[in-house]
């Protein structure tokens, strides 16, 4: 009985544990644009969250719509881009996914994208996302955050966390960038 009592009491201790067992392998993002299927760049215009399943437990996703500005590589897409993301808030769940960024309506960014055989992802998770933000002097930023994602750096770990953690760089200079390593 006491046995049972001390597994029943871990079992629930293990439901309220966060699970963390998602691993990124770093890339540089020359060979994430080189490598990449589709780039753009564009707003978010809507976010919106839905059950797959059709009983039992709910298969949480949400589809992010976007206005595609410029297309930096592949084949244009059309005027709008949806990207369907696993996880998201839906009816008192919530499914997290480390390292998968979250969207809000009116975001401006640039996605790196790879296509997966069935649908569309951000190559590298986060690290295929720059948000875009405006200087001081109005001028547009793109900014990459990998602060707080699960990376892991195979070569040269120092390197990466010193230099492409927290990347920001000059819109223009990211369009150029991608335009010579695609």
């Amino acid at each position: 009985m006491r046995r049972l009592l001390v597994l029943s009491f871990l079992f629930l201790l293990s439901l309220t544990a966060e699970a963390r067992a998602t691993t990124i392998v770093f890339a540089p993002l020359a060979d994430l644009v080189q490598h990449a299927d589709l780039i753009l760049h564009g707003s978010v215009e809507k976010v919106e969250t839905l059950n797959l399943a059709s009983g039992g437990l709910p298969q949480i996703v949400t589809d992010v719509t976007f206005s595609v500005h410029r297309t930096l590589k592949g084949t244009t897409p059309g005027t709008r881009f949806t990207l369907r993301l696993i996880g998201g808030h839906w009816g008192g769940y919530v499914l997290k996914i480390p390292a998968q960024p979250v969207f809000e309506k009116g975001q401006e960014v640039v996605m790196i994208l790879e296509y997966t055989g069935s649908n569309w992802a951000l190559s590298g998770m986060a690290q295929g996302l720059f948000h875009v933000a405006r200087n001081a002097d109005g001028s547009k930023l793109a900014k990459r955050s990998l602060k707080g994602s699960p990376i892991a750096a195979l070569r040269h770990p120092q390197e990466v966390m010193e230099k492409e953690v927290e990347l920001e760089l000059p819109l223009d200079e990211l369009f150029t960038f991608i335009r010579d390593h695609r």
